[in-house]
């Protein structure tokens, strides 16, 4: 079961608007097994999961309209008419807007996101050196942490987003110490494998960007929904500021990889190649942020294109 899937399903086919099982949340809860506790969105999927597998269905975790179908009859049972035992789960906290420099910078926090970033260039660096290519995407995480420490003062909920930056941050250091799940050891064997494939030297700039997309294909749909829940849902002018540094984090990767081709052209290549991975970085988050936050992106802001 795709538990990550299985959650977002569950969220649009609870809604009025699709099959709208939600004004039915208490009684799916008890039928599922649960009794006098609000199951977590994994828990629920789980256990719907479970109930289907018992019920000669397809055990996705989602309550879509084979599931509904077959639950509906049954539902109720148990439950007085009109008892309500349980509310359905609570979405991410919300952090409201604020004036940028309004909210004090936690040191400590920034501290601990500073510790985060040396990490993860130590770790690029081994990488590199060892020929091992997730150097590309622990350089560019890297970066992209670095400029967010050198311009943390120019957030609306700065403390908020070093939490949700460390939360992210940490779950890939997790991974390569293979404490983490399997979709990240079945990226990293994509990795594995292209690497055999390489030459001897740094590998092949396709390879290298392949595996770099397996990893960021798990960190971003997996990693990063999963920190915005825990940690909660930072301004959206917030988020989508972050792009212009999550942009130069892969350009410093990219000129990394390229650098002997471009890396006197780098002007060029600000103004050529970041519009492409503007677009690509920015469908990839934003749709995690949307699911999640149910607000929409909005573009970066002008003041963040000068930020060093």
């Amino acid at each position: 079961m795709n538990i990550e899937r299985a959650i977002a399903r569950n969220r649009h086919h609870m809604s009025k608007a699709q099959i709208g099982w939600v004004d039915r949340y208490d009684e799916i809860v008890h039928l599922v097994g649960f009794r006098m506790v609000t199951p977590s969105e994994f828990s629920f999927a789980e256990e719907v999961g479970r109930w289907q597998r018992d019920h000669g269905l397809n055990p996705d975790g989602i309550i879509g309209p084979t599931t509904w179908e077959r639950m509906q009859p049954l539902l109720g049972q148990g439950l007085g008419g009109g008892q309500r035992l349980l509310q359905p789960p609570p979405g991410p906290q919300t952090f409201a807007g604020a004036r940028p420099g309004e909210i004090s910078v936690d040191r400590s926090l920034l501290g601990q996101n500073r510790e985060i970033e040396n990490g993860l260039f130590l770790a690029s660096r081994n990488y590199l050196q060892n020929g091992d290519l997730r150097w590309f995407f622990a350089l560019a995480h890297a970066t992209i942490t670095q400029q967010i420490n050198d311009n943390i003062g120019r957030f609306q909920r700065p403390n908020a987003l070093i939490r949700l930056n460390l939360h992210f941050a940490q779950a890939f250091l997790r991974a390569v110490n293979s404490l983490e799940g399997e979709e990240w050891k079945q990226a990293f064997r994509v990795c594995q494998a292209l690497q055999r494939g390489s030459e001897e030297t740094m590998a092949l700039v396709g390879e290298t960007e392949i595996c770099a997309g397996a990893m960021a294909d798990v960190h971003i749909f997996i990693d990063l929904k999963r920190a915005i829940r825990e940690v909660g849902c930072i301004p959206p002018e917030d988020y989508g500021n972050v792009l212009i540094f999550v942009n130069r984090g892969a350009l410093a990767a990219l000129t990394a990889l390229r650098g002997q081709f471009i890396g006197a052209a780098e002007a060029m290549l600000q103004h050529l190649v970041a519009p492409l991975l503007d677009m690509e970085v920015k469908v990839w988050r934003n749709s995690v942020y949307t699911e999640v936050c149910e607000q929409p992106v909005p573009d970066p802001q002008s003041g963040f294109m000068t930020a060093q």
